[in-house]
């Protein structure tokens, strides 16, 4: 078993605690021994404290200043206890627990040293009354028993008391004790004052962030509006000079030329296009829009039918899809990327066929739209959510490279991930998660 060392000097402090608790002339009784050591047990308590001294962590700054509010039901025990911490730091003394409630609450100590026992409200129920006030649970309390053992000093420490103390005591331990507690209260307290500080300059920094951040919003907002506005208006008049020249001189023109005007009409619209697909990117995720239930499987059909698929073209949906408490336009933007580039890039449209499965995950749902198209090579699987990233030159198909950056941050957006499963042969899967989180 590990033994423990005192933090008592010898037997001797004990003998002059429990001298100095005997009544007047009880002294004389004791041999010549005991006589001696009664008078060393009188002698001035600045002496103890003295030898004491350079064995306590109190500082100087808490001389004075600290407050020690005692509750003991023996007079004497008070009077020593006055005495033996007074020198020290200012001292309060009450009769008992109620008392002493009483006296916390018209002015908080800054330690309660309290006897266990005592009549009406003894230590436990005021450590208890105090432990359950948020005003005064931080308070540092140490108990005072005649109760020895292992056993009581669990029990003390349990209740909540920061320190038990066996009468009777080393009054140089004891002034360490209480020393020991002030100095860790102290230290508490300014470390709390330091993590309100903190938290006041860390909440003042996001404050400033926010206002920053809608700040540069706004900004994007107008980029946007001009580049959807004023940059796509000299698009229209040259689409519109175009076709003008086309039907004025249809007849006139060589193929060769006819040809180029068709193109310089398809890179327009091709620029229009990016103009808008830039547009939805910067809005990803700004805008946030009221959450409804939404049945994901009429959302499905909806948006295939208005991606107006090829005939021949299939829509195989897994049933059932769930019905989602959540915001109605991102999901749609989602899904509306993954099946239209399902349609677009499919070689053989007019038999191809995208499947869309769901399943429940608690909190979230995991969505699946898979194709029978050519696939899509595991090397490029890494940067196809990447912006401006296209497969095939633009000529062969018409794209802009976003679509996937922008499905890509509306589901980190809502908290989601989604990537691309590996698949040998035809065919590419993509899976993403989406939260299903019902009102309470």
């Amino acid at each position: 078993a590990r033994t423990q060392s005192s933090t008592a000097l010898g037997a001797m402090p004990f003998v002059e605690e429990a001298l100095r608790w005997l009544p007047d002339g009880a002294h004389d009784t004791l041999d010549g021994a005991q006589a001696r050591t009664s008078t060393a047990a009188v002698a001035p308590l600045s002496s103890v404290l003295d030898r004491g001294a350079g064995q306590t962590v109190a500082t100087q700054a808490q001389l004075g200043n600290a407050r020690i509010l005692v509750a003991d039901d023996n007079a004497d025990m008070r009077l020593y206890l006055r005495q033996l911490l007074g020198a020290r730091w200012q001292v309060e003394t009450v009769a008992d627990g109620a008392a002493a409630l009483q006296a916390v609450a018209a002015r908080p100590p800054d330690l309660i040293l309290s006897d266990v026992m005592m009549p009406g409200m003894d230590g436990f129920a005021l450590l208890a009354q105090l432990r359950s006030d948020l005003r005064w649970r931080e308070i540092p309390v140490i108990l005072l028993s005649a109760r020895a053992g292992d056993e009581a000093r669990i029990e003390g420490m349990a209740s909540g008391a920061d320190d038990y103390l066996v009468k009777p005591f080393s009054g140089r331990e004891l002034v360490a004790r209480v020393g020991a507690h002030l100095e860790l209260a102290r230290v508490r307290r300014e470390s709390a004052a330091a993590l309100r500080a903190l938290s006041q300059s860390l909440e003042v920094r996001v404050q400033e962030r926010t206002l920053e951040l809608a700040r540069s919003n706004k900004e994007l907002d107008q980029f946007a509006y001009v580049a959807s506005h004023d940059l796509k208006a000299p698009l229209r008049a040259i689409d519109y000079l175009a076709a003008w020249i086309s039907q004025d001189a249809a007849g006139t023109l060589p193929p060769a030329s006819q040809e180029h005007l068709q193109k310089l009409r398809g890179r327009i619209r091709r620029m229009e296009r990016l103009l808008d697909d830039l547009l939805a990117y910067s809005r990803a995720g700004r805008h946030l829009h009221e959450p409804e239930w939404v049945d994901t499987e009429t959302l499905v059909r909806d948006v295939t039918f208005m991606l107006a698929p090829p005939p021949g073209f299939a829509l195989d949906v897994q049933r059932p899809l769930p019905q989602l408490y959540t915001e109605r336009v991102p999901l749609e933007t989602v899904l509306r990327n993954l099946v239209g580039n399902a349609i677009k890039h499919h070689d053989h449209p007019e038999d191809g066929c995208v499947r869309i499965a769901a399943e429940d995950k608690g909190d979230w749902v995991e969505f699946t739209v898979a194709d029978d198209g050519p696939g899509i090579d595991p090397q490029h699987h890494a940067r196809i959510f990447q912006v401006f990233q296209t497969l095939k030159p633009r000529d062969q198909v018409e794209g802009s490279g976003i679509g996937l950056a922008v499905v890509k941050k509306t589901v980190e957006n809502q908290g989601g991930e989604i990537s691309i499963l590996p698949q040998a042969g035809r065919g590419a899967t993509f899976c993403f998660t989406w939260p299903n989180r019902p009102p309470s």
